[in-house]
């Protein structure tokens, strides 16, 4: 069952033209959207676009606060270490679901969006956690959307 609370659209890898259209098209029809993005980096980089509008009902979130120990980037080399992240990253940002569920509402949502496949782990642990809400990769606006006028 869908809620009528916002999305949640997580998107931890490349910020991809079709989900940032996606998360555009769910402000237009008038529905809430949390962002969640890999980390302050991110975040910043999101916000510098100057596509955002925070007034429409967008909040976006980091869902790490650091992306690397410095010394970790100091001491392996660069070629290694984006072959490290590359496997290991989708996994150790799922483990953070459980502080992102602290900072954002996530039991409200009213959907969980994977807008991209490194976003998969952590849209499925959230969908296990909160069975209620419901959970999708699909970048397309639903049908109905609850507690809006067709």
């Amino acid at each position: 069952m869908t809620g009528a609370g916002p999305y949640l659209v997580v998107c931890l890898g490349s910020r991809s033209e079709r989900a940032m259209r996606y998360v555009a098209q769910l402000l237009d029809a008038g529905v809430g959207v949390r962002l969640v993005l890999p980390d302050d980096a991110a975040v910043t980089a999101f916000w510098r676009d100057g596509t955002a509008q925070a007034d429409r009902g967008l909040d976006v979130h980091a869902l790490q606060h650091s992306d690397m120990d410095p010394l970790l980037a100091r001491l392996v080399p660069g070629w290694l270490r984006r072959a490290i992240l590359a496997v290991l990253r989708p996994w150790h940002l799922a483990r953070h679901w459980r502080a992102l569920a602290e900072r954002v509402d996530v039991a409200s949502a009213g959907r969980f969006v994977a807008a991209d496949v490194t976003a998969t782990t952590l849209v499925r642990r959230l969908a296990r956690r909160y069975p209620h809400v419901v959970a999708t990769a699909a970048l397309e606006l639903p049908a109905v959307i609850p507690g809006r006028a067709p």
